[in-house]
C-alpha cells in the first residue's frame, strides 16, 4: 500500500494543491455568486515585483551540478543535500472551477517552479525537478510558488533565468515515465 502511495505522489501533490486552492476559493466568497467583494483580476492591476535573487558565492557556484548530472544519479543522491544548476521555470497552472461571472476572475490559480532537462517542465516526467518547502519554517524563501486567478499567475521569481539551488534530492515516487524528483527547501541564487 505504501509503494502504492509513493508511485502517485506526484500526481497526489498536484491535485491536492488544486483541492487546497479551490477550498480557499469557496472560503473566501465567490464574486459570481454575489458574496464578498469583487477582486481586481491580475489582468488589471499586475503583478507585484519580482524579488532578484542574491549572486552564489563562488563556492557554491563551483560544486553546483549539472541538472541532467543530478537527475542521472538520484537513486544515489536520495536524501542527500545537492547543489544543481539549471533555468528556473514555472509549471503549468492549476486553477479552481468556479463560474465566474465576466470579468471577475473568481478562480484562485497557482503553480510550482521546477528545474527541467527538457523545453517544457512536467513533474510526472524524470526530466523535472519540482522545487517545493516541506515542514515547519523557516525556509531559505517562504514565497516558492506562484499565484493569480483565471486572468494571470504572478512568481515571486523571474523565470528563465539560469540558477543555483541547494536542498534535500528526494524520489517522489514513479510515474508511467520513470522517476519523479523534488528538491526540498531549496535556497536560489545566482550563479
Amino acid at each position: 500500500m505504501l509503494n502504492l502511495l509513493k508511485n502517485r505522489t506526484p500526481i497526489l501533490l498536484l491535485s491536492l494543491f488544486g483541492l487546497a486552492l479551490f477550498a480557499a476559493s469557496l472560503l473566501s466568497g465567490c464574486c459570481a455568486l454575489g458574496r464578498g467583494p469583487r477582486r481586481t483580476c491580475v489582468s488589471k492591476k499586475g503583478c507585484p515585483p519580482k524579488t532578484a535573487l542574491r549572486r552564489c558565492g563562488e563556492n557554491v557556484t563551483a560544486i553546483a551540478l549539472p541538472l541532467g548530472t543530478v537527475l542521472a544519479r538520484g537513486r544515489q543522491l536520495d536524501g542527500k543535500t545537492v547543489t544543481v544548476r539549471s533555468r528556473l521555470r514555472r509549471g503549468g497552472a492549476i486553477c479552481t472551477l468556479l463560474a465566474c461571472a465576466p470579468g471577475t476572475c473568481c478562480n484562485g490559480c497557482g503553480a510550482m517552479f521546477m528545474l527541467t532537462t527538457a523545453a517544457k517542465p512536467d513533474p510526472s516526467y524524470p526530466h523535472t525537478l519540482t522545487l517545493m518547502n516541506v515542514g515547519q519554517g523557516p525556509h531559505p524563501h517562504d514565497r516558492l510558488a506562484c499565484g493569480g486567478d483565471d486572468s494571470g499567475v504572478c512568481c515571486p521569481f523571474r523565470t528563465g533565468q539560469q540558477v543555483v539551488a541547494t536542498g534535500t534530492l528526494r524520489r517522489r515516487g514513479r510515474s508511467s515515465y520513470g522517476d519523479t524528483w523534488t528538491l526540498e527547501n531549496p535556497r536560489l541564487c545566482r550563479p
